[in-house]
């Protein structure tokens, strides 16, 4: 019987991960210590290089005692064992999306995971151990590195290993044919109108051929294996590129005529090479839904200014036009936290009949039921959490609105919650894994009001938590209270940022005080003025909201009380009483702020501030 070739193997379609954010530097010191391990396994084609141990309560992997022993036999050392400077890799210490970016999609070099099933890792946490499959193109490393002595190869494996170069021409060679693996990577840019590029490096080529240099700036932030290439590139590794204030350039020692021979060559090899040329955007395929339709703007959003300038009146405005019941609403402090954002258990009153015995409901001498009341423990939903599954539960636009974010700690009340506001399209990058609790009530939640993810999903049963596209997170922060709770940079940067000037509604509010009327908009130009001026600060200006007034009209004592009390309290109490020009009585003293309640109200010393700030004239001659 004759035994034809099985039919060709369908694989799945490579997942390019261009929106990743993880970073890998040390690319020298990856290839060495992955060369390393493939000859002192005998070029197996697959391996399990580490071990797991835990440290202060963290799980550690380290190189396996059996591979380190072989390492050493196969490549002895001067200085320090090669196995000990194998252990300093980022084979041991980076998370393992970033290996696998680094490895399988820019290097092409091995596959890499971990031993068991269902982990994750993140930044500063536990390293869980990890098994390499080669690829063929390590039979080519290790061809090219074998047809040298073994003394120049150890002397560069100990250089690399170290992440330092090896000037030599066994090393010029070895950046050559790593280089030629890279030329398949697919990279993606955002560029100054945040239109996504997506390219490769014959891209880069041809541009610096006929401009002189390739833009290497990405307007929000390098991801993907980006990432890596910048680092490459700036590591010194690439035979042909450098980069410089953020473009790729010709490296000095090579001539034009160099890289366009090489260009062509790539193009040649692109062009025998089957595969797909159509990126398509990454979408995850457990939660995919039909005719989701965002708005047109950030999912995430912090409207920012002085206090008064309008900031939640202008998320309010956006989210009135939005069905019933998909706005959310919630107030951050000191002591928000965790639970008052997500939800908990808590004891809640139900009234219970009451049961004999037999488990019959007892009767009372009239033969009426019996009920009591008794505590019993259910999960609350709240603002987080009440957003998230209404989103899930409609294609509709669903707001979270958080109102003085900086006010409450932003670490403590998001928690692990923090990575699902990574999005790539619109959807979390990163699922986060929720507490039984939590996951239960979502998947009661679901099963009771429908949901858009499938029912076999991992969101539909409340294993993961995802941000769905149609979830928008708008929040606002008031600049004169940012030391509250400073937000840190990992943070801030997740979010797109809207600054709301302080400007002249148009309301025509008057400042009513001792018979006379002022313009309410001509005191806040000119109480500014001094506050930036003494300052030099915008932060703890006044915007024109800063009061309100259902007749636009503000009294005296409203003025005092609210106005001048926080510019006495919270703007000018730093600095000298007598530095303040607005707050003088009429003989040029500095009026302390207990002057205007000296012998009851005094209206005459309110309108005093007012006078100095040349209110009473008209505003041409004040000028």
């Amino acid at each position: 019987m004759a035994n034809y070739p099985s039919q060709l193997r369908e694989r799945e379609e490579l997942n390019l991960r261009l929106g990743i954010k993880s970073s890998l530097s040390q690319l020298r010191s990856v290839i060495a210590s992955l060369y390393v391990i493939y000859v002192a396994n005998n070029k197996q084609a697959q391996v399990t290089y580490s071990k797991e141990s835990i440290n202060s309560g963290l799980t550690t992997i380290a190189l396996d005692d059996i591979l380190a022993q072989q390492i050493d036999a196969k490549f002895p050392a001067a200085a320090e064992k090669i196995s000990s400077l194998v252990n300093k890799t980022p084979l041991f210490t980076a998370q393992l999306e970033a290996l696998q970016v680094g490895i399988e999609l820019f290097f092409h070099l091995a596959k890499i995971n971990f031993v068991a099933s269902g982990l994750s890792e993140r930044t500063g946490s536990s390293r869980f151990q990890k098994k390499m499959s080669f690829a063929t193109n390590m039979i080519l490393v290790d061809l090219y590195l074998s047809s040298h002595s073994n003394e120049d190869v150890n002397k560069l494996l100990a250089a690399w290993l170290e992440d330092k170069p090896f000037a030599s021409k066994l090393e010029e060679g070895l950046k050559m044919l790593l280089n030629t693996f890279t030329e398949e990577t697919q990279y993606k840019i955002r560029d100054n109108n945040l239109d996504e590029i997506v390219f490769n490096q014959e891209s880069v080529y041809n541009t610096i051929l006929n401009d002189g240099e390739a833009i290497s700036r990405d307007a929000y932030e390098p991801v993907g294996p980006f990432r890596i290439y910048k680092s490459y590139v700036a590591s010194g590794m690439h035979p042909y590129l450098i980069e410089q204030k953020q473009e790729f350039k010709l490296n000095g020692g090579v001539s034009h005529a160099d890289l366009e021979n090489y260009a062509k060559l790539v193009s040649t090899a692109l062009d025998i090479t089957p595969r797909k040329t159509t990126i398509e955007r990454e979408v995850k395929p457990s939660i995919t839904v039909e005719n989701s339709s965002p708005l047109n703007e950030p999912t995430q959003v912090i409207y920012y200014g002085a206090p008064g300038t309008g900031k939640s009146h202008t998320v309010k405005d956006y989210t009135n036009a939005l069905p019933e019941g998909n706005v959310f609403r919630t107030t951050f402090h000191p002591d928000s936290d965790y639970a008052t954002f997500v939800g908990c258990y808590k004891p809640t009153k139900v009234r219970k009949a009451v049961r004999d015995m037999a488990g019959n409901i007892a009767l009372d001498k009239n033969k009426n039921e019996i009920y009591e009341e008794s505590i019993t423990y259910e999960f609350v939903p709240q603002a987080f959490t009440k957003a998230y599954i209404r989103a899930w539960q409609t294609e509709e636009p669903v707001f979270l609105v958080i109102e003085e974010i900086n006010r409450g700690n932003c670490a403590q009340i998001f928690g692990d919650l923090f990575q699902l506001l990574d999005r790539e399209n619109n959807i979390s990058e990163y699922p986060v894994k929720p507490d039984t609790d939590l996951g239960t009530f979502i998947h009661t939640e679901f099963k009771k009001g429908g949901c858009r993810a499938k029912e076999e999903s991992t969101v539909f049963k409340g294993e993961e938590l995802i941000l769905p596209a149609n979830l928008y997170i708008w929040a606002t922060m008031n600049t004169s209270d940012q030391s509250l709770f400073p937000i840190d940079s990992a943070f801030k940067r997740r979010w797109d940022w809207r600054y709301v000037p302080i400007e002249n509604a148009g309301l025509d509010y008057k400042i009513k005080v001792n018979g006379h009327e002022y313009d309410w908009w001509r005191f806040l130009e000119a109480i500014n003025d001094e506050v930036l001026e003494l300052t030099n600060s915008e932060d703890k200006q006044l915007g024109y909201f800063f009061v309100r007034t259902s007749d636009g009209i503000i009294d005296a004592k409203m003025l005092v009380n609210k106005v001048y009390f926080y510019l006495w309290n919270d703007v000018f109490k730093d600095y000298e009483i007598d530095s303040l020009k607005a707050f003088r009585q009429e003989n040029g003293k500095a009026i302390a702020f207990k002057d205007f309640f000296k012998g009851g109200f005094n209206e005459v010393l309110a309108e005093q501030v007012l006078k100095n700030l040349k209110l009473d004239e008209p505003a041409e001659q004040a000028e």
